[in-house]
């Protein structure tokens, strides 16, 4: 497990930017992302979004969903994330693109 988290945050900058509606800087995932710019990890054979193996081995929990706070789909922070629900992160999608249209 050691080498797996030294892999993992070896592909990790922490000189992200700070989103303006939060007060830390984003941790940015650098390895390799899908389409929607989230990261992947590849640990045990089984391929990970790599936000959700930041939440998961910071709390040990694995959510149905885990939704970024600070709205950057490649921050690994883990107090920039929380274990949600499809519903609650449809509607903070949803949110996000009403408030970002009508800025």
């Amino acid at each position: 497990m050691f080498n797996t988290l030294q892999n993992f945050w070896a592909k990790v900058d922490k000189r992200g930017p700070i989103q303006e509606h939060m007060d830390s800087r984003c941790w940015e995932w650098i390895g390799c992302k899908d389409k929607g710019g989230y990261g992947k990890f590849t640990a045990g054979g089984r391929t990970y979004r790599a936000h959700r193996f930041s939440f998961m081995v910071a709390t040990g929990g694995e959510p149905e969903v885990v939704c970024h706070k600070c709205n950057n789909p490649a921050c690994v922070r883990p107090d920039h994330l929380e274990a949600g629900d499809s519903l609650t992160n449809m509607l903070d999608f949803v949110k996000r693109k009403y408030l970002d249209r009508a800025a």
